[in-house]
């Protein structure tokens, strides 16, 4: 799980400059469904997951995308194998985060 600050400053532009960031680590991209935008938390949320290859192992992969003070990004990789043993403690964090100011 990796959070960061995009370059961009507002939720629109960095929702737009997800898939050129995504596909610097994950090969072979698929998404899964439609992307997804809701409030999280009274904030506007986006999200989106997919499956995909990080150094040739098969992944499911997911990206929230949170407009706080500035936009945050969490990316979630999985290795396929392991996303059912790690689910729950997953959704328990991101039902956790909230804007602080």
């Amino acid at each position: 799980m990796v959070f960061w600050v995009p370059e961009e400053d507002s939720f629109e532009e960095a929702v737009k400059a997800l898939d050129k960031e995504l596909s610097k680590t994950i090969k072979k991209m698929k998404t899964t469904g439609k992307p997804s935008e809701d409030k999280h938390n009274g904030m506007p949320h986006y999200a989106e997951s997919g499956t995909g290859e990080v150094e040739g192992v098969p992944v499911e992969w997911s990206v929230d995308l949170l407009q706080a003070a500035k936009p945050i990004i969490i990316l979630t990789i999985v290795a396929s194998q392991n996303s059912e043993k790690h689910a729950a403690d997953y959704e328990k964090l991101v039902k956790s985060i909230k804007r602080t100011s």
